[in-house]
């Protein structure tokens, strides 16, 4: 009887470490999408390039006319992390 607790709560430690690495895994997979979408906003939102040209991003809705305003706007959209972090 005590083995099959052991064994038990051995694939529910395990099952646990596999949703941890997976959720590091996607929190890594996120931030790089943000970087690139950061990266090619400038591009798809101020300039008005294809998708094509900007590595699959497309902005969807409508944009100032004024590219001057864009530019300004855009700025707002990205946000600045100050945070830093350290590996242990």
């Amino acid at each position: 009887m005590v083995g099959l607790l052991l064994i038990v709560c051995a694939l529910l430690y395990r099952l646990s470490y596999i949703g941890v690495y997976r959720l590091g895994d996607d929190f890594v997979m996120d931030k790089i999408d943000e970087m690139i979408s950061n990266e090619q906003l400038f591009d798809s939102f101020i300039d008005d390039k294809d998708a094509e040209e900007t590595k699959g991003f497309r902005f969807y809705g409508r944009k100032p006319e004024s590219g001057e305003f864009r530019r300004t706007l855009v700025e707002s959209f990205i946000e600045d992390d100050e945070e830093t972090f350290v590996a242990r």
